[in-house]
Parts: structure tokens; sequence; C-alpha cells
């Protein structure tokens, strides 16, 4: 369930909010973005950011990268 209502926050906010206050986020098959996630992050964080890359994928055709953070 917690995995569930994470996912969908992510997408919430990339639908939503990212494209209000940052402008477009993905144009022409290209993004400068990329979704990070922190070197400590547990499997259902890491899990999400795989699938919120391969949604991204799905509808505008970009890989944005994963990156890690400490």
């Amino acid at each position: 369930m917690r995995r569930i209502i994470l996912l969908g926050l992510l997408i919430l906010m990339v639908t939503i909010c990212i494209p209000a206050v940052c402008g477009t986020l993905v144009k022409n098959g290209k993004s400068p973005y990329v979704i990070v996630v922190a070197n400590n992050a547990t499997e259902p964080e890491k899990t999400a950011a795989v699938e919120l890359q391969s949604y991204i994928k799905d509808i505008t055709g970009a890989v944005l990268p994963i990156r890690n953070i400490q």
C-alpha cells in the first residue's frame, strides 16, 4: 500500500507540479531532468524511481537517468 501511495505521489508531482513550476519536462524526446534517489533509499523507493522512469519513457519516449545522491 505504501508503494502505491509513493508512486501515486511521484506521478502527481511530475504531471502537475514540475510542469507548472519548471516548464516542460520533456521536449522533442529530450529532457534536462534526472530522477534523484538517495544512496540510503529503501527498496520501495528505488523501485518507485525505476517505475517513474519507465512511465515517463512510455509517455514521452525520453529516458530520464536515475542518479544517486548522498
